[in-house]
């Protein structure tokens, strides 16, 4: 018989609270240790709630037009709301961490410069996207099964609703 020696408690809680996920970062895929942001702490990151109104708004039929200047606040609130997400979610290397690293690296850079990447920030927004798609997928199963029905009216183990 072996021995595995266990990990102390709050390496398996950072295993438990964060992933390892491929991003690109231009143009190459690179693992980046996340920390999945939940829906509240998203409405956190910005404008958030008023981008999901105007994409919503750009697919219903009382659409209005977006003249140029609301189209430039929407654009600037979007790339305030990736960098939100980006600083909330990494953790391994840090934003921060980025962000000084390449600025020491970087005699050009001026303050306001985009340091981070257009494809990460994409990449990552797409990697929240594709988690919430799932998660509702599979709370739109458990609320359509035939199953539940009965189980809620008899107190017998629920389903768990993530």
């Amino acid at each position: 018989m072996f021995s595995r020696k266990k990990k102390p408690v709050i390496d398996r809680l950072i295993e438990k609270t964060t992933k390892i996920v491929n991003l690109p970062w231009n143009g190459n895929d690179e693992p980046f240790e996340i920390y999945e942001v939940n829906f509240m702490e998203l409405m956190g990151c910005g404008k958030f709630p008023n981008l999901l109104a105007t994409f919503v708004s750009v697919f219903s039929k009382d659409k209005e037009d977006i003249d140029e200047e609301k189209a430039k606040t929407i654009k600037k609130e979007q790339e305030e709301f990736y960098h939100e997400l980006a600083k909330k979610s990494m953790v391994n290397p840090s934003y921060k961490e980025v962000s000084e690293a390449i600025k020491a690296k970087m005699p050009s850079y001026t303050e306001g410069d985009n340091i981070i990447p257009v494809d990460f920030l994409m990449g990552l927004y797409r990697w929240y996207l594709q988690r919430f798609s799932e998660v509702l997928k599979k709370n739109l199963q458990v609320l359509n099964s035939k199953e539940l029905g009965a189980l809620l009216h008899t107190g017998v183990n629920r389903p768990h609703i993530t």
